[in-house]
């Protein structure tokens, strides 16, 4: 698959900041993304316009609502030796090709370990996709609907009074990084959304999708072939092509975890202030019940031009760039990484990360 290149933004009310795109190798990559009690996931979510791009009033049910994963599944994938790279041209057999053309496409092969990928397992029904979401029964007292988030970052609703952090990983799944992170994230007992390129689930990663849902986290869509060219002609939105594009993301999880998958959270590939004319593609999600969800602060993964050499330099930069965003002085961060191959810089960080964010008096969810 293919690394995310580096983009440069400038950020509304405050000095320019370094931006990282989530872009594939194959489009051209612009500039430019956004910033937002509680309400978990159960309401259908709209579209709405987001703000600027970089990946950007209610409390929880009264259920007992758990900061991550209550239990540690044994049956994970490990890491990962040898890897080796494969091409996802086979579909899983349970794809049902929706009735618009193959979307364009940029990804190519995707890194596999076969020690580190997952068995078939006979998940219990709570650990199941519940129908209607992207997320199982486990992950409904801390899931909270992409149109709530969205309003959250865009200062459209009153701040949650408890501080929630979104941890979200672009452009995977692959067969090495993405168990790696979910590794961390089990120890941690911490949940995650997946904006997956659903593109690379096929039949390689249709288990790990599966695992996903099952250790408690949710999968949102971020496309299907991460194909700019095809998703922004001329660098402007095509409500046709992102549209037929999310048809075949959608179906290509549902291929991997059952027809009952559905999700209201989209991240736009480059992330949406990166393009221009969005109007008609923002309103072809409002009409599919979808909100965009970009982020407001990252980890710079994805941009050499910010120091990444030490996992301290790494939390400077989520800090740095929530600050940047405004988004410091709100109660919702949503913090944009990567689990791409290779992406040492996040899977070495991400405790440490965590862990600050605990100590900064945060608990996590995932969108719905």
């Amino acid at each position: 698959m293919s690394r995310s290149r580096l983009r440069t933004a400038l950020l509304p009310l405050t000095a320019s900041l370094v931006f990282a795109g989530c872009a594939a190798a194959g489009g051209s990559t612009p500039p430019g993304s956004s910033p937002a009690d509680s309400t978990p996931a159960g309401s259908a979510a709209s579209g709405a316009s987001a703000s600027p791009q970089t990946d950007r009033s209610a409390s929880p049910s009264p259920a007992a609502t758990p900061t991550g994963p209550s239990a540690v599944l044994d049956q994970g994938p490990l890491v990962l030796t040898p890897v080796t790279m494969v091409q996802n041209d086979r579909p899983n057999k349970n794809l049902v090709k929706p009735k618009c053309a193959q979307p364009g496409i940029t990804i190519g092969p995707t890194a596999m370990s076969p020690a580190g990928t997952p068995k078939n397992t006979a998940w219990p029904a709570d650990r199941l996709v519940k129908p209607g979401t992207n997320h199982a029964a486990i992950a409904q007292g801390y899931a909270y609907p992409a149109k709530q988030v969205f309003a959250w970052m865009n200062h459209k609703a009153p701040q949650p009074k408890k501080k929630i952090a979104f941890l979200t990983f672009d452009d995977g799944p692959n067969g090495v990084t993405t168990p790696q992170i979910m590794r961390i994230l089990r120890d941690e007992k911490v949940p995650a959304t997946f904006f997956v390129v659903a593109r690379q689930i096929g039949e390689f990663n249709a288990t790990l999708v599966q695992q996903q849902i099952a250790e408690g986290h949710s999968i949102a869509i971020h496309s299907y072939g991460h194909h700019y060219r095809y998703l922004y002609p001329g660098g402007a939105g095509s409500p046709e092509n992102v549209s037929c594009d999310i048809d075949w993301a959608v179906a290509a999880v549902q291929s991997a975890v059952g027809k009952q998958f559905a999700t209201t959270a989209y991240r736009y590939p480059g992330g949406h202030q990166s393009w221009k004319r969005m109007g008609p593609t923002d309103a072809m999600l409002a009409k599919r019940g979808m909100s965009y969800i970009d982020w407001n602060s990252m980890d710079g993964d994805a941009d050499s031009s910010v120091p990444h050499s030490t996992t301290q330099d790494m939390i400077a930069n989520v800090q740095r760039t929530a600050r940047g965003y405004g988004a410091d002085k709100d109660n919702v961060l949503v913090v944009l990484m990567h689990d791409y191959h290779p992406n040492p810089l996040t899977t070495n960080a991400l405790p440490a990360i965590i862990k600050d964010l605990r100590k900064r008096g945060y608990s996590f969810g995932v969108i719905s």
